[in-house]
């Protein structure tokens, strides 16, 4: 199942220029180990050599070069596929992107400190954040919340 595309990212993903690390566990036994190809304060793409199952819950291990802290998240996987050649170098293994769950402010911070650090490059800029998106859509809706007041109240005119 691939399904990364359903909804437009709103979050910027960087790609660490130096090796990033994944330990991924269920039920607190090791089931795959991997690399980090990008990362952003809500996920990872990780290559590893095992196949995860879409929809799993696991929890994710994250280990970044010259960073002596280890970011623990529990995740989900959201999708995963085979790596083909035009995968810079991963040709036969896979690829899963995993979506971290529960993560605190401190945490959330703290990863994005490392990110926007010069250890890694940024690969994926959005063209709207977040908020925007929400700001846009809670727009719209409030835009028809007034028109059925006017309706209601006979001023549609």
């Amino acid at each position: 199942m691939d399904n990364r595309f359903d909804h437009p990212r709103t979050i910027s993903r960087v790609a660490p220029k130096q090796s990033a690390t994944a330990s991924v566990y269920r039920h607190r036994q090791q089931i795959a180990y991997g690399v980090v190809t990008n990362v952003s304060v809500t996920g990872a793409c990780i290559v590893t050599d095992n196949t995860l199952m879409a929809g799993a819950d696991v929890d994710v291990q994250l280990s970044f070069y010259q960073e002596p802290q280890l970011f623990d998240f529990k995740a989900r996987v959201v999708w995963t596929r085979q790596g083909h050649q035009g995968d810079q170098g991963v040709n036969g293994l896979q690829l899963h992107g995993v979506r971290f769950m529960q993560v605190s402010a401190l945490q959330r911070s703290q990863l994005h400190t490392v990110l926007v650090s010069d250890n890694f490059e940024s690969i994926f800029k959005p063209a709207s954040t977040e908020f925007e998106l929400f700001q846009s859509s809670l727009s719209r809706e409030l835009d028809e919340v007034v028109l059925q007041f006017q309706k209601a109240t006979g001023q549609d005119s």
